[in-house]
């Protein structure tokens, strides 16, 4: 008895969609392209450590601000709590 023949697989010929690559793979390789380089100006030492300590003042500054603030308000809180303890004894 003859055995039947086995159907051969025909390779579809690919779509013109899939030559190009999805956009996921464009946007992979955009990121691998390198970008030209600025000249950067680069600055002087001394101006450097000039502006770093100009930076720590103001750093300085605003730390004393924050602290004045917060003395303020705790004066204020002990004002008032001390008004309130006293309208409490008077009231006994």
């Amino acid at each position: 008895m003859e055995t039947p023949k086995k159907h051969k697989h025909h390779k579809r010929p690919l779509p013109d969609v899939a030559l190009t690559p999805p956009p996921r793979v464009l946007r992979n390789r955009e990121r691998l392209l390198p970008l030209p380089r600025q000249n950067l100006a680069v600055t002087p030492q001394k101006e450097m450590n000039n502006n770093y300590i100009d930076f720590i003042k103001e750093q300085k500054r605003r730390l004393q601000e924050i602290s004045d603030a917060v003395q303020s308000s705790r004066q204020l809180r002990a004002m008032r709590e001390a008004k309130i303890t006293r309208i409490n004894y008077e009231n006994l």
